[in-house]
């Protein structure tokens, strides 16, 4: 007599089946954590790392890369920056014909072409809305001048990215020698440690004010409640 085969019943993909224990949803798991980052191991042992930073850190990684000041809304100009680089990306993966113009006067929004929807949200809450401003703006003419300075601000920040010149900066260099620290040994970093790493590369603060440049740095980085 053959023996009965027992159906296994469940709602999902097949990937999501076949986690095993310790993986969420999403197929990841923790290696380690701290309230500044988060260590994620990919679906398996062995896999993918991919390391998350805290919402503070995160804002200010950017904010420090992309050499944004705090003249005008520093949030606004990181989403704009962050949509015409994702657009960039695009760009680059995009045939050299140019595209029919039939295909720019379509509605069809599932045509082939490079690109994603996310990116096209992301234009779309930054650019998308400052247009409409413009539009609907009781002064259009001085509306669409803030628009174009806008995105000028964003290009410049891109510019600057390229060309890297966030690596001579304090605050950038803690975030991602943090990081460094936390992936290798999978625990919380010190300011101390951070400090001394900075030291090797020649960044360093004397005198009296030593220590409030310091903390300044750190607070500045998302970093401030490291310990000592």
């Amino acid at each position: 007599m053959k023996k009965a085969v027992r159906k296994i019943n469940f709602k999902g993909t097949l990937l999501e089946a076949s986690y095993p224990p310790g993986f969420d949803e999403e197929g990841r798991r923790i290696l380690a954590e701290c309230p500044e980052f988060k260590l994620w191991e990919m679906y398996q042992p062995g896999g993918e790392q991919i390391l998350e930073r805290s919402p503070a850190v995160e804002f200010a990684y950017h904010k420090e890369r992309l050499r944004i000041n705090d003249a005008s809304d520093p949030i606004e100009r990181i989403a704009w920056a962050t949509a015409l680089s994702q657009l960039v990306g695009i760009a680059r993966k995009s045939p050299p014909e140019s595209m029919p113009l039939e295909v720019f006067l379509s509605t069809d929004h599932n045509f082939h072409w490079p690109g994603n929807t996310a990116t096209a949200s992301k234009l779309a809450a930054t650019i998308g809305k400052e247009i409409l401003g413009v539009l609907y703006s009781v002064d259009p003419k001085q509306k669409a001048e803030e628009c174009v300075g806008k995105f000028k601000n964003a290009l410049d920040a891109l510019i600057r990215d390229r060309a890297c010149t966030a690596v001579r900066f304090t605050e950038y260099l803690l975030i991602i020698h943090a990081e460094g620290y936390f992936r290798s040994t999978m625990a919380r970093p010190t300011k101390s440690d951070l400090i001394e790493r900075l030291g090797f590369i020649g960044i360093s603060y004397k005198g009296a004010n030593a220590k409030a440049r310091w903390r300044e740095k750190f607070s500045n980085a998302g970093l401030g409640e490291l310990p000592e």
